[in-house]
């Protein structure tokens, strides 16, 4: 597998990974392409594509905070799930760095979002008890009420206020 960080909506991938982005994740759990692109030019923020072979099969939305990492999206194409790239995509962003890392997964209403809680758990995230709403994407979205994951231990409620803080400048549309 190749990691290719891309900071522009020109690179060849950024199409097709863009249609698995608006694919993958409801409206209120994604930015419009507009500011999908003043976002990209941000230094601490990570659009990476997934290839194996030359071909694409995913993405990895991330950003380096100071105290951690933040993923933000990870999805892989439909036809290549189930073959063990999440978790190898995850086990090597794991071992990048020393940062702790945080995700939010959806609450455990349905089969498949109590599926992905166990699969991050299966990895080494832990659930986090902190109630959380993810702030909007932008002006027309609703905030979403999500859990937080984190590996490779529970976060302080410290911990939770320094991310509120970093992610919320992110997310709106201005």
């Amino acid at each position: 597998m190749k990691i290719i960080r891309i900071t522009d909506i020109s690179n060849i991938y950024f199409e097709q990974a863009w249609k698995l982005y608006e694919d993958s994740f409801p409206t209120d759990e994604r930015r419009q392409i507009s500011n999908q692109t003043n976002i990209m030019e941000k230094i601490n923020y990570n659009f990476e594509i997934i290839t194996k072979d030359n071909h694409f099969i995913g993405i990895l939305l991330w950003w380096d905070y100071n105290n951690f990492r933040y993923i933000e999206h990870l999805a892989t194409l439909p036809k290549e799930r189930c073959k063990g790239f999440g978790k190898t995509i995850l086990e090597q962003f794991i071992n990048r760095d020393t940062k702790p890392i945080i995700l939010e997964v959806d609450l455990p209403e349905s089969n498949i979002n109590k599926r992905r809680i166990e699969f991050y758990k299966r990895i080494g995230f832990k659930l986090n008890n902190h109630y959380y709403k993810q702030t909007p994407y932008n002006k027309e979205s609703s905030s979403v009420e999500l859990l937080l994951m984190s590996y490779p231990s529970c976060i302080s409620k410290t911990m939770l206020d320094v991310f509120l803080k970093n992610i919320a400048s992110n997310k709106i549309d201005t």
